[in-house]
């Protein structure tokens, strides 16, 4: 009798480690489906820095919104200046809304490197379509009068909210 029962537990035993055996390596198999190689996974390239340069002739709050969705952006400026105030942007962005001002006190005109230089009236606000998605601006104040600017992006695909603000003085710098 005793070998009997020795003989069942022995199979119990066996029969464990079996499908502990068979578990492992369902798990294992699952988990490397789920898997790619780094060739298979997608790659994207970094945004490029976008470079912006504010001209103006006294202290200053800029207030920049940049909403990202896929490969373009939609950005909103704005100004706290009682005086117009001259904003160089890529040429490449378009304008796409003016709020708080009339249209035809917007003026733009090319700079000596190809880029556009927008003239935003006093307070107002300055919508444009870029056709890159944005990451980080790099921000110049060619008058070293002091400058803020506060930078919010937005991923309209998840939602990610990054907010940053700074105070410019004499160097450029890139934010975030």
């Amino acid at each position: 009798m005793a070998s009997v029962a020795r003989a069942s537990a022995e199979r119990q035993s066996a029969a464990g480690v079996l499908s502990t055996l068979v578990i492992v390596t369902l798990v294992l198999i699952l988990a490397s489906q789920g898997r790619k190689s780094r060739a298979e996974l997608p790659t994207t390239p970094p945004a490029p820095s976008v470079s912006l340069a504010v001209d103006h002739t006294a202290p200053l709050s800029v207030t920049i919104v940049a909403g990202n969705r896929n490969d373009k952006s939609i950005v909103d400026l704005s100004h706290d200046g009682a005086q117009a105030v001259s904003i160089t942007l890529p040429s490449t962005w378009k304008i796409r809304e003016v709020r708080h001002a009339a249209l035809i006190d917007l003026r733009s005109g090319p700079d000596e490197n190809g880029r556009t230089i927008w003239s935003i009236p006093p307070k107002a606000t300055v919508s444009f379509e870029a056709p890159e998605r944005i990451s980080s601006i790099r921000i110049t104040n060619p008058t070293k009068v002091p400058l803020q600017i506060a930078l919010t992006l937005l991923d309209l695909a998840t939602g990610k909210k990054d907010e940053t603000s700074i105070l410019l003085k004499d160097a450029p710098a890139t934010i975030p």
